[in-house]
Parts: C-alpha cells; structure tokens; sequence
C-alpha cells in the first residue's frame, strides 16, 4: 500500500485498493461455494441457484449462505489481504471478529437484503478497532446492481445515537438520527469495484448497500478485523439486543 491510500484511510475512514487480491482465488471461492449448492442437488450456476432459491425457498437460500460462510472458504484472500489488514491497523497481528468471515446477498431486484445507512461499530459494540474489508466475488460492484456507498469523512463523528427498525425476512437497520443533515454534510462515494479490488473502511465509517436494478445477484465477500485479541471469540449481537 503507499503511503497516499494509508493517509486516505486515516483522514476519510475509508479506501479503495485496485488488484488488492488476485482474481484465481476469487473464482476458487465463487467455484466451492457454487459447488456447495449443487450438492445439495441443485443444478445451474451458483447465481441461478440464488436466484431460484429466492422465489422459492428463502428459508433454505439463508441455511446454504450460513453453512457457506465459513472462514475456511475465505482463508486464501484472508492471507493475501494479511499485510494489508495490519497496516491499516498499525499493528503486527490481526484477530477476525467471531473467527469467521462470509459474503452479502445483493438480491436482483429485491430489496429484502439492503442495508440502509449505519456504522460496523453498532453491530458488534464490544469490538475496537473494526476493520472491514469488501470486495466482489462473482461480478464487479456497480451502481447498477447496488455497490455499496459511503459518505467520506464521516467516521469523524465516532458512534452515532440511531434509530432500529426490521425488515421483514431481512436485516436490522441500525439508521444514525439525523441521517438527512449527516449526508449533506459529507459526500456519498460509491466506488465501482472490479474483481481484485477490495474497499475497506472503520468501524464509524457511515455506509450502506444499495438496491440491486440488474438481473444477477452481487456477492461480496466480507472480513472483519481487529487488533482486539479476544475478538476471535465475539459473536455479532443479536438483533433484539441491538
């Protein structure tokens, strides 16, 4: 990393790095998971899978995407982002919150599974630092089909107080009050990112998905991380405690 994105991470919260991660192991990871699926006797691409998993049988899509989360499946990227995990934390170590690591749904157009703004830090409140890493598993993320944005410079304002609300069959929304005066102050980034390309951002770093208008699914991968050594054994809180 040089040292203008490390200086960009600590004055905005947040960084884009290009061909962070090498684009075999990210077809290897869309390949197991894809290969997860099929076992369970389903046929067609991972994305077709999703897709009619979607219309019918959401219960079962949330089962196969739990039982494919698994940090086993995303050691090689782990690895390879190592060095940069511990630059942007400044230490010599990295723990991954609740030793596990996993991808998002970006449902085609469905807006069951988008986040609206909130910060990592309201998620898992007994972990600091949080870094996370996002990057495209099986398509670049566009504004087309929902990437996710940012407002830059936001993690300046540290914890927000915030507003819960539930969609159904979908995520806890952890909403900062006053988000309509917080996003004219800072602006909204959506980076496009291509394969091997990984965003990553703090823990105050205000940001959302957005909705997917296209016909495919959009899988990110996922690592939370910390310099807190007993992270590895955190569990994000439940959504009733939240």
């Amino acid at each position: 990393m040089t040292l203008c994105l490390n200086l960009e991470y600590r004055q905005n919260g947040a960084v884009v790095v290009r061909n962070a991660i090498p684009q075999a192991l990210i077809h290897t990871i869309v390949e197991t998971i894809g290969d997860f699926y099929r076992s369970e006797g389903f046929s067609g691409s991972l994305e077709e899978i999703i897709c009619r998993l979607n219309v019918e049988n959401q219960p079962l899509l949330y089962q196969l995407h739990l039982k494919t989360s698994l940090r086993e499946i995303f050691k090689p990227v782990e690895a390879c982002l190592e060095g940069l995990f511990q630059e942007l934390l400044n230490t010599s170590y990295h723990e991954l919150v609740g030793n596990s690591s996993g991808y998002l749904l970006g449902l085609p157009q469905d807006k069951r599974l988008v986040y609206d703004f909130h910060q990592e830090c309201h998620y898992m409140k007994r972990v600091n630092p949080i870094l996370t890493a996002h990057f495209p598993l099986n398509v670049a993320c566009t504004s087309a089909n929902g990437a996710m944005s940012y407002l830059n410079g936001s993690s300046a304002l540290g914890a927000l107080p915030y507003q819960k609300s539930r969609i159904t069959n979908g995520y806890t929304n952890l909403l900062p009050i006053d988000i309509e005066k917080i996003v004219e102050d800072y602006e909204e980034i959506q980076p496009e990112l291509n394969l091997g390309d990984c965003l990553f951002f703090d823990e105050f770093c205000i940001h959302k998905s957005n909705y997917n208008a296209s016909d495919l699914p959009r899988l990110c991968g996922i690592f939370r991380v910390t310099s807190d050594k007993s992270a590895n054994s955190h569990t994000r809180i439940s959504p009733d405690n939240l």
